[in-house]
């Protein structure tokens, strides 16, 4: 039982240890808080430096070797492009692109005994599209090829980076 003459007020906790019950909430957010941005700063500077290594990049372009058929200068002088094809049952293999104005017959390849064709083009520095075109009819993309581009026709045209 109360004492009707008792002040309630006397019972309540002191108003400092509030105070210090919501002094340590906000310690332990701001706690949580460092936690989480030390956590974030150490993941990008990992993700900085693995991507500094080439981990999550793509290698510079001059680090990658080039493919087997195509040979590089460092000069600006025109470079010379050895192309191949195989195409065994093919009585005449040539190329059409962007160097030779899309002429299928102006770059005839040069058959093997093995059924592979090859050709060597000069050509000065630049990107340039081609096709290979067999039996005068079958204009093939180059299997090949790293890099192909749409060619307007539902089709893709094999670039070559020189």
């Amino acid at each position: 039982m109360i004492d009707p003459g008792h002040d309630l007020l006397l019972h309540r906790p002191p108003g400092n240890l509030l105070d210090k019950a919501l002094a340590r909430v906000d310690h332990a957010r701001n706690l949580r808080r460092q936690i989480l941005l030390a956590a974030a700063a150490l993941l990008i500077g990992l993700t900085g430096g693995w991507m500094g290594h080439g981990l999550w990049s793509e290698a510079p372009q001059a680090e990658l070797a080039p493919p087997p058929n195509v040979l590089v200068a460092a000069s600006e002088d025109p470079i010379s492009v050895r192309l191949v094809m195989h195409a065994p049952d093919a009585s005449s293999v040539s190329i059409a692109g962007s160097f030779n104005g899309w002429q299928g017959d102006t770059t005839p390849m040069t058959r093997t005994a093995d059924g592979t064709w090859h050709a060597t083009v000069t050509l000065p520095r630049g990107r340039y599209e081609y096709l290979f075109v067999v039996d005068e009819t079958h204009w093939l993309n180059d299997p090949t090829a790293p890099l192909t581009a749409p060619d307007g026709f539902g089709q893709a045209n094999a670039i070559l980076d020189v």
